[in-house]
């Protein structure tokens, strides 16, 4: 019996690390860490951008692991975010299959195990270059030393809510829900206070240590990311929205938790038995919830309330591990139906909508028809956002122009052909720096009031900013002035003489020929069309301090263009 018992155990890990190794991808916005990462190595500080330091992260600790992880092994970050996931996946699962099979005689039910890697949104991120296998590796640690009991009198805790406050930022709620709670828990015990001061100690030094490093390095309190998305307001219809997408596309999990409500009422009313550290671990994930809920969700399925779930998951996992004893054939024939579950949601294709609500599949948004073997995926990214960005970090080292500042703007000014951030931001190289639409990476643009757009989406930047901040392409929505400034890279917006330089002889006189025809004739037009174009190129001079009018008819004899950049 316990061999078919271990069998089935095997079986549904085994099928769990090949969901996880199978899916591996490494996704958008883990590349706008790795900008950050990026822009470290090659001495520019951890910064988003070169030309000013940005923080668009909300997960120091990933990032410090992914550092070090890049040091000791020499592999890319790319690599390296996978490898991590996987290290961290597998571990969780494995430390479940052991807790589960240590005890000879009672077989116990290979619940969490199944229900994780049933679920596409713990397999697509567990490898996808994002936190989140760091999250569910710690939340096991956090739930394991405090299931069942009242909180221990010794440093684990608090550190381990710590790191994962640094993991992910929601689970600074949690920090102060749990710090409560101990208080709650030890007010009538001896050395009260100390106690108190004991629990809160390394929290408050690692949270104001980091906090002040942040503010004295970045000279803001919280990342961009936090300003562009909660710093926004409260959304909630939004956030129930991506409940319910939640709720609908996680298979079994609004069965599981109708029938653990039922029970627990069940147990309450008709047993009258109350267990107060189950409803208070029910409750953190409540509070982790809430945050994620209040800032409107995300755009990415499942990703954000993955955390609640796993807590969830984990509670009914125990509570029933604890308070059951199935005989040996029902806990076979239970681990059979989820072994059997499991195969059918591996080899079955996926339920979840490539788009609805304004949620996304995002794995298989960004992965549409690329079919990449598993070891270019392991290596490196072909998506068309990453191509793009390698003809900038190609013009910009070729020209050696500095500071070369571009923009992902396509909502309502028209600047770039439709490009995220990270995988372009990272491709185009250090030496390029994006101004986010989204607000990201520019405090001025997350100060924005909010659009209706996509949860995470709600910024956007006018073109009179983007020639403010530097920006070297974009539309002056008049086609007349787009056609003369047209390259294969966008519309420049730049009269540095220097770069229309080198443009070439013959491209730039006719450029600078036709440029003033235009500037002249509309500057002398009362139409609203030629009064805005206008209104732009003034923007332009003064931005470069040079009048169109005043460029040189011709290059200089003395200046020697660089070849072929443009091409």
């Amino acid at each position: 019996m316990r061999k078919i018992y271990l069998f089935l155990g095997l079986a549904i890990l085994g099928i769990g690390f090949y969901r996880i190794l199978d899916r591996i991808w490494v996704t958008e916005d883990a590349y706008i860490t790795f900008k950050h990462i990026e822009n470290f190595f090659a001495g520019n500080g951890l910064s988003f951008n070169k030309t000013n330091r940005i923080e668009s992260f909300t997960h120091p600790l990933w990032v410090f692991l992914l550092i070090l992880g890049r040091i000791f092994t020499g592999l890319s970050t790319h690599t390296v975010s996978i490898l991590l996931g996987i290290l961290f996946s597998f571990s969780m699962l494995l430390y479940y299959f052991f807790d589960l099979t240590r005890e000879k005689e009672n077989l116990k039910i290979f619940l969490l195990p199944a229900l994780y890697t049933i679920h596409q949104g713990f397999i697509d991120f567990s490898t996808s270059g994002l936190e989140n296998s760091l999250t569910f590796f710690l939340l096991t640690l956090l739930l394991t030393k405090i299931w069942n009991k009242k909180i221990p009198n010794d440093f684990s805790v608090p550190t381990l809510l710590a790191l994962l406050y640094f993991v992910r930022p929601e689970f600074a709620l949690v920090l102060v829900y749990y710090s409560v709670i101990y208080a709650i828990e030890n007010f009538y015990s001896e050395n009260y206070l100390l106690k108190l001061f004991r629990f809160i100690l390394i929290p408050a030094i690692l949270v104001i240590g980091y906090h002040s490093f942040r503010y004295l390095y970045y000279h803001e309190i919280f990342p961009m990311s936090y300003h562009a998305k909660a710093g926004s307001g409260s959304d909630w219809n939004s956030g129930f929205i991506y409940l319910k997408h939640t709720l609908r596309y996680s298979p079994f999990l609004s069965q599981v938790l109708v029938i653990a409500t039922i029970f627990s009422l069940y147990q309450l009313f008709v047993n009258k038995l109350f267990n107060f550290k189950i409803l208070r671990d029910v409750i953190a994930s409540i509070v982790a919830g809430y945050y994620i809920l209040r800032m409107g969700g995300d755009f990415m399925a499942f990703r954000l309330l993955l955390p609640t779930i796993f807590i969830l998951y984990f509670l009914i996992h125990k509570y029933i591990q604890t308070r059951f004893e199935f005989q040996n054939k029902t806990s076979i024939l239970v681990n059979l139906l989820l072994l059997i579950s499991l195969l059918y949601y591996t080899f079955t294709e996926s339920k979840v909508p490539f788009e609805k609500w304004k949620i996304g599949d995002e794995r298989s948004v960004y992965y549409k028809d690329l079919n990449q073997s598993f070891s270019s995926r392991l290596k490196e990214i072909k998506h068309s956002w990453y191509l793009e960005g390698l003809k900038f970090h190609r013009l910009q080292s070729c020209l050696g122009y500095e500071p070369f500042i571009v923009t992902n703007s396509v909502t309502n000014a028209k600047c770039a052909y439709g490009f995220g951030l990270g995988y372009f931001a990272t491709a185009s190289g250090t030496n390029v720096s994006v101004v986010d639409e989204l607000g990201f990476t520019d405090k001025n643009v997350t100060l924005q009031d909010a659009k209706d757009r996509r949860p995470g989406h709600l910024k956007s930047i006018d073109l009179s900013y983007v020639i403010d901040t530097g920006n070297l392409f974009c539309s002056l929505n008049d086609e007349r002035y787009d056609k003369i400034m047209k390259t294969h890279l966008g519309v420049l917006i730049n009269l540095d003489p220097k770069l229309l330089y080198s443009l070439g002889k013959e491209e730039y006189s006719e450029i600078v020929e036709k440029l003033k025809t235009l500037y002249e004739d509309v500057s002398e037009s009362d139409k609203p069309k030629d009064k805005e174009l206008m209104s732009y190129l003034k923007l332009i001079e003064k931005k470069r301090k040079i009048s169109i009018l005043e460029l040189p008819d011709q290059i200089p004899k003395k200046f020697i263009p660089e070849d072929d950049c443009w091409e």
